[in-house]
């Protein structure tokens, strides 16, 4: 990874994705890491939709959604699934 732009921040994983309370035992560059994943999960799906990647700009519903998905990766990766 490591190319592309992480939609979400940290601090949007909180607010739309998981609290801190939930994401205990897991370090914040974890969470960075899987936030930086689904973003380009999302890209994928931007590209295929013929949008060029990676956004320049966003709102809230890309950033929502990518915490979404990253909140999922998240929980499984808490419970080891």
């Amino acid at each position: 990874m490591g190319t592309g732009t992480t939609y979400p921040t940290l601090d949007d994983f909180k607010v739309y994705g998981l609290p801190d309370s939930a994401t205990r035992g897991l370090a914040s560059a974890d969470v960075e890491k899987i936030l930086e994943v689904q973003s380009r999960v999302a890209d994928g799906y931007f590209g295929k939709l013929g949008v060029a990647v990676p956004l320049v700009t966003w709102g809230g519903d890309v950033t929502s959604n990518v915490c979404a998905l990253a909140a999922l990766v998240v929980l499984r990766t808490l419970i080891g699934a």
